[in-house]
């Protein structure tokens, strides 16, 4: 079983805002999103779904099921909806567009302990650090 599953709080964050200025995301929802400290619950089930569950901490969930190596329809927290596929290799679980590789990718891993949930854009890199619950 990956060391990701389970219940996890943010922490901190590092370079957010210009993540989201890659993405252009307005200067309003970027401050608010970057004020979130959301929670994340990562589960696995017995025909091997994933199950990503973010609550951002002003009432708004998000929830994301696949399969690893499955193309699966993933919604940014844009609203814009896109084709994804998850990979994990080395306990690293890296989520990516399918069908446009210059959009953004999520990994997560645990590192002594803390999950960190690294975001890419091109080249702008934010890192959320969480810690489990």
């Amino acid at each position: 079983m990956s060391q990701l599953v389970g219940k996890w709080k943010h922490d901190h964050s590092d370079n957010l805002d210009n993540f989201f200025k890659a993405m252009k995301v307005g200067i309003v929802a970027r401050k608010l999103a970057g004020s979130t400290s959301p929670s994340v619950e990562i589960t696995v089930s017995d025909d091997d779904t994933w199950t990503i569950v973010t609550n951002s901490g002003l009432g708004k969930t998000m929830t994301i099921c696949f399969k690893i190596g499955d193309p699966f329809e993933d919604t940014r927290p844009d609203g814009a909806k896109v084709k994804a596929m998850a990979i994990l290799e080395d306990d690293v679980l890296t989520i990516k567009p399918v069908d446009n590789p210059e959009g953004p990718s999520v990994s997560r891993q645990v590192v002594d302990g803390q999950m960190t949930m690294t975001l890419t854009k091109g080249g702008v890199t934010a890192k959320r650090t969480f810690k489990r619950v």
